[in-house]
């Protein structure tokens, strides 16, 4: 998505994806052996993203989405500006899909001192920090996001919690539940149809954008799977990445 928007002016895609299989992320500015605990990965799937910020485990009952715009030409002023004006423009549409589901939370105005420092950044995880435009609701963080830009072009993806928070043993933060992998159930497609229905319908109305609906099928997937070599010579992902994007892209829907 980052890479069609850098060679695309004008151009907005927007994806929302659950998880087949629960999987960790880390930053690409993270020290790797600080923020992971190796030995107790087992088979958890570990990815270097290609925004900043800090290790997550995306338990299979969330939701993912990600965002992907070249702002040249595009003459919207909500999608416009830097960094933080973006994040601030994208958690609120954030919150208004949160608000139809009956979810009252904030955006964090101000990034916590734990969040500036140089230690706690490779140390503690996602969850652990607040970040200024991240969205907590009754004292837990509920939305955590990054994003990266080029030149016109930005990506943003966060992960957003609608059940229960989990932690995973390979982070260095304690759980916030006790994670049972067999108990966490995935999204069942009636449940993920109407998020992504009223998360589209949401986006565009708030964004001031409009969009094609369409499904990943297999033509994208074998697209996706043509990156492998690309992906293989930067640290983005690990652990058999033709695998992975294909458990992500099926689940797409």
């Amino acid at each position: 998505m980052f890479h069609r928007a850098i060679h695309a002016p004008s151009l907005v895609l927007l994806r929302l994806y659950s998880w087949e299989q629960g999987a960790i992320t880390f930053g690409i500015n993270q020290n790797e052996d600080l923020a992971i605990k190796r030995e107790l990965l087992d088979t958890t799937p570990l990815i270097r993203r290609v925004t900043g910020g800090r290790a997550l485990y995306h338990e299979p009952s969330e939701l993912t989405y990600s965002i992907a715009v070249n702002r040249a030409g595009l003459g919207n002023e909500k999608l416009s500006g830097s960094i933080g004006q973006t994040s601030e423009k994208i958690s609120e549409a954030l919150l208004a899909f949160l608000s139809e589901f009956g979810v009252a939370a904030q955006q964090v105005r101000y990034s916590g001192t734990d969040f500036l420092s140089r230690d706690s950044f490779h140390s503690k995880s996602c969850l652990e920090s607040r970040a200024r435009h991240e969205i907590v609701a009754e004292g837990r963080k509920l939305v955590a996001s990054a994003q990266r830009q080029i030149g016109d072009a930005f990506l943003q993806h966060g992960s957003i919690k609608m059940s229960d928070t989990f932690s995973h043993p390979a982070l260095t933060m304690p759980s916030i539940k006790s994670l049972e992998f067999n108990a966490i159930s995935s999204l069942a497609r009636a449940d993920f149809e109407q998020y992504s229905s009223i998360f589209s319908e949401v986006m565009c109305e708030e964004l001031n954008i409009s969009f094609e609906r369409k499904v990943l099928g297999k033509g994208t997937l074998l697209e996706l799977r043509s990156w492998t070599d690309f992906v293989m010579k930067f640290p983005i992902i690990k652990r058999d990445p033709i695998k992975h994007l294909g458990s992500l892209n099926s689940l797409s829907r």
